[in-house]
């Protein structure tokens, strides 16, 4: 059994250097998730109140969190007072490194054609935050992992999207993880990382499956709903320069019921495009794939979450049996299904000690 307890949070300053620690006397609860391509996020709570939430504010406030069970490093984006008659706390809450990428425009980039994937986003690395950038722009506490395996070729549009859209578009392409580390305790490598097929499919030897009967899995929860679901894609373009004034419309219909049954959305490929390319209804069946993706992308699927106890025979963690994005099975009853690693949440608090969530997602998106 892997030890997760904790006694102190690492806190570093925005060129890294360590500043201090928030020791477990300090805190309620802690609770940290690590996600397979969306950042992680966190939530603190200290014990204090409205002086300690000032203090708080200039301690920690746009610093980075370390914690020994992790190699991911959090940002602290917020820091709220919640006053109580009788237990007033205070609530840190940030996310994984990787958002400072959205603070980085794609502004003015022309992404050259039928270049692979890695060498575009080193492209666009260097020139909104990297060696290329202005002064002003460049972070150098920020490292890319040379993500060379990545050698799809893509057609990105990134007029009005930033380094970090651009980051999870080809991580999602590819169908890699992403995430954070800790290089050398100088700076934070942003990864993409390939995962794996733990289900037995592959030859593994030691097929990870998660059980209710065996107790590797407790405390399950099911979730499936409606709110993102759509079955009707209609691809829109609009046209540029002299066809401006230019649309199409086309419908992606993959066998939808009809009233309230009927979910609609709309999606806007980046294509490049004339009202000549596209004025038959033959030339725009092209357009097929864009709806059918985003049709498959607004399924409805499952979710599953539940607690791995600390005597689990499977261990979370790049050097477990399991990680982020790694293929494994969940069996309930007679019934055993494929499922992705989407996130894992480490949580501390001050009555019931550490426990461990994975979420799984059956016949996963990416």
């Amino acid at each position: 059994m892997m030890q997760r307890d904790i006694d102190f949070i690492r806190v570093l300053d925005e060129k890294l250097n360590p500043v201090g620690a928030i020791t477990k006397s300090q805190w309620s609860s802690f609770i940290w998730t690590e996600r397979y391509q969306d950042p992680g996020q966190f939530e603190l709570k200290l014990w204090g109140g409205v002086y300690e939430a000032l203090s708080s504010a200039t301690d920690y406030l746009g610093k980075f969190l370390r914690v020994p069970v992790s190699n991911e490093t959090m940002y602290v984006e917020k820091v709220r007072y919640e006053g109580t008659r009788q237990d007033p706390y205070i609530v840190l809450t940030g996310r994984t490194a990787e958002v400072i990428l959205a603070n980085r425009v794609l502004k003015g980039l022309v992404l050259p054609y039928s270049v692979p994937a890695y060498e575009l986003f080193q492209y666009a690395w260097d020139w909104s935050l990297g060696k290329d950038a202005q002064a002003a722009r460049q972070i150098p506490q920020f490292l890319l992992d040379s993500p060379d395996h990545m050698t799809g070729h893509v057609d990105y549009d990134p007029d009005g999207k930033t380094l970090h859209d651009f980051a999870v578009y080809v991580a999602a392409l590819h169908k890699n993880g992403l995430r954070t580390r800790l290089h050398q305790d100088e700076q934070i490598a942003i990864n993409f990382y390939r995962t794996r097929d733990l289900t037995g499919a592959s030859g593994t030897a030691n097929p990870v499956v998660f059980t209710d009967t065996t107790k590797s899995l407790i405390n399950m929860v099911y979730e499936k709903d409606l709110l993102s679901h759509k079955n009707i894609a209609y691809v829109f373009l609009r046209g540029a320069h002299d066809d401006a004034n230019a649309t199409v419309w086309f419908e992606v219909d993959n066998g939808a019921p009809s009233g309230i049954g009927r979910r609609e959305g709309i999606t806007q490929p980046s294509v490049a495009w004339t009202k000549a390319a596209y004025q038959t209804y033959e030339q725009q069946k092209g357009l097929t794939p864009y709806g059918l993706s985003y049709i498959y992308e607004h399924k409805l699927f499952d979710q599953l979450e539940g607690e791995a106890p600390n005597q689990s025979p499977w261990i979370y963690g790049e050097t477990g049996h399991y990680y982020l994005g790694d293929w494994v099975m969940l069996g309930t009853k007679d019934k055993f299904q494929r499922c992705r690693v989407l996130e894992y949440t480490h949580s501390w608090t001050a009555g019931e000690g550490y426990r461990g969530y994975p979420r799984l997602e059956p016949m996963p998106r990416t």
